[in-house]
C-alpha cells in the first residue's frame, strides 16, 4: 500500500478528541484506591495481595484519568494475580511525562512492598504513544497501545512484544493497519485487534484478550480460547474477510491448533486477495482526501464546509461497509483536526480564522464539549459576556470538566 502521510500527523499526534469522554460510564466508581496509595496513581489489585505484588500494569490516559483508565482492566484482575496502577499525573502534552511515569512505577513498588519481576505499561491514545516511547528506553515485558501505531516498518526491531487495538471507526485506524501479506503477520511478538467503535478505550474482552496474549509472550500461563477459529469461521462465511482475517491471525498467534492452516489458506483464497486490493484502495482514497479537506480548510467557504459535512454524514451510513467506516474515520479526523486547529487559534484574540474554524467544529460535533468550550472562550475575547456564559453552560452540560481551564482563561464558572 501506497504511504502517505497525514498533513496533520505531526501536529495532532499527541491530541486526544473528547469524543471518548461520554463512554465515561459509572463503573468508574468500582475502583477504589489502596490505602496506602500515592494521589498521583489509582490502585486495583487481583484478591491473592501476594501473588499480586509479583506481576504491575501500568495504565495510562490521556487525560490522567487513572480511576477510568482501571475501570477497564477490572477483568484482568479478576482472572491473573497482578496490581494494576492508573496515572492521574500523566496526559496528553505534558513535557515531563517520562520523569512522572518513573517516579509512579517506582512509587508503586515501594508503597505497595511490589516484587514485580514483570512490567507491562497499556494506554489509550495519547496514553498509548507514551507507553511505547517509555518502552523504548525502559525495560517493560510488554506494551498495549489502543487507539494509536507506531511505525509498521520498524516493527521487527521492537525488543519486547506489542500488543494493538482499534475501532474501525477510529481516525488513527490507518496507524494500526497493515497488510495480511506482510511480514507482520508472521511476526508473533505483535499482535492487533479490532472492534466495532470510535476512538475510545477498547471493550473489556479485547483488553482481555491482549494482556492474555503479552503474558503469554512472558510466561504468564492463560488459557487458550478456542473460539478464535469459529469466529473466524462464521465471518468469513459473511464474507467479512477483514475480521475473519484478524480472527485467524489471532489464533495463529497465541499457537491454537490448525490455525496456521486456516490462516494460510485464507492468504491463498482469490476473493480474499480482490478485497484486500480493494480495501488499501479504500484507505488510501480516505488518506488523499483528508489531506485534500485539510488543504481546503481556510480557501473553501463555509457554505461548501456545510454541504461537505453533510455529505460524509450521509455517506457514513452506506451500506457499503468499507465506505461507511472510511467516512466514519474521515468525519472524525476532521474532528480532531479542528479541536488541533481552534486550540492553537484560540490564544490569538486577533485570529482571522478562529470563528470559521468554530463554525466547522459544530457543523462537524455539534454536542462536543471543548467545542462550546472555545466557542465560550472567543465570545469572551469579543466582551460578549452573555453569550460566553451561555455557551459554557452548554460546555458542561454535553460534559465538559475542567473547571481550572476554563477560569484560566477568565470564564465564570457557577
Amino acid at each position: 500500500m501506497k504511504k502517505v502521510f497525514l498533513i496533520l500527523a505531526l501536529f495532532i499526534v499527541a491530541s486526544c478528541s473528547s469524543e471518548n469522554d461520554n463512554s465515561k460510564s459509572e463503573k468508574t466508581k468500582k475502583i477504589k484506591k489502596t490505602e496506602i496509595a500515592s494521589g498521583n496513581f489509582e490502585v486495583l489489585q487481583s484478591k491473592n495481595k501476594e501473588k499480586a505484588k509479583e506481576t504491575l500494569i501500568v495504565v495510562i490516559d490521556p487525560h490522567g484519568d487513572g480511576k477510568f483508565a482501571l475501570s477497564k482492566f477490572e477483568k484482568i484482575a479478576d482472572n491473573y494475580d497482578c496490581t494494576l496502577i492508573g496515572l492521574n499525573d500523566v496526559e496528553n502534552n505534558q513535557p515531563d511525562y517520562m520523569q512522572n511515569i518513573e517516579n509512579d512505577i517506582y512509587s508503586a513498588k515501594r508503597k505497595l512492598n511490589l516484587r514485580s519481576k514483570q512490567i507491562y505499561i497499556a494506554g489509550f491514545s495519547g496514553g498509548a504513544r507514551m507507553a511505547f516511547q517509555y518502552a523504548l528506553s525502559h525495560k517493560t515485558n510488554g506494551i498495549l497501545m489502543c487507539g494509536a501505531g507506531i511505525n509498521m516498518q520498524k516493527i521487527s526491531m521492537l525488543d519486547f512484544p506489542l500488543a494493538m487495538i482499534v475501532g474501525t471507526k477510529d481516525f488513527n485506524f490507518i496507524e494500526q493497519y497493515y497488510s495480511p501479506f506482510s511480514e507482520v503477520v508472521k511476526n508473533k511478538n505483535v499482535l492487533t485487534l479490532v472492534f466495532d467503535g470510535i476512538h475510545e478505550w477498547p471493550p473489556e474482552n479485547d483488553i482481555l484478550t491482549a494482556i492474555r496474549f503479552l503474558f503469554g509472550k512472558t510466561g504468564i500461563q492463560s488459557a487458550l480460547n478456542q473460539n478464535f477459529i469459529k469466529e473466524g469461521d462464521k465471518f468469513l462465511k459473511e464474507k467479512d474477510y477483514f475480521k475473519a482475517f484478524k480472527k485467524y491471525e489471532l489464533a495463529y498467534k497465541t499457537g491454537i491448533p490448525e490455525s496456521e492452516n486456516k490462516l494460510n489458506k485464507l492468504l491463498n483464497d482469490k476473493n480474499f486477495k480482490v478485497f484486500v486490493k480493494q480495501y488499501e484502495a479504500s484507505l488510501q482514497k480516505e488518506i488523499d482526501r483528508n489531506n485534500l479537506y485539510i488543504q481546503y480548510l481556510n480557501s473553501k467557504k463555509l457554505s461548501y464546509w456545510h454541504s461537505e459535512i453533510l455529505t460524509v454524514t450521509k455517506l457514513m451510513k452506506s451500506k457499503n461497509r468499507l465506505e461507511a467506516e472510511s467516512y466514519a474515520r474521515t468525519k472524525a479526523y476532521l474532528g480532531i483536526a479542528m479541536y488541533s486547529f481552534v486550540n492553537k487559534e484560540i490564544t490569538n484574540p486577533w485570529s482571522k480564522n478562529i470563528d470559521k474554524y468554530l463554525k466547522i467544529y459544530e457543523y462537524l460535533e455539534p454536542e462536543n464539549p471543548d467545542m462550546w468550550f472555545f466557542a465560550s472562550v472567543r465570545e469572551k475575547q469579543k466582551n460578549n459576556s452573555a453569550l460566553s456564559e451561555k455557551y459554557l453552560k452548554r460546555a458542561f452540560v454535553f460534559g465538559f470538566k475542567d473547571t481550572l481551564k476554563a477560569e484560566k482563561y477568565g470564564l465564570i464558572v457557577k
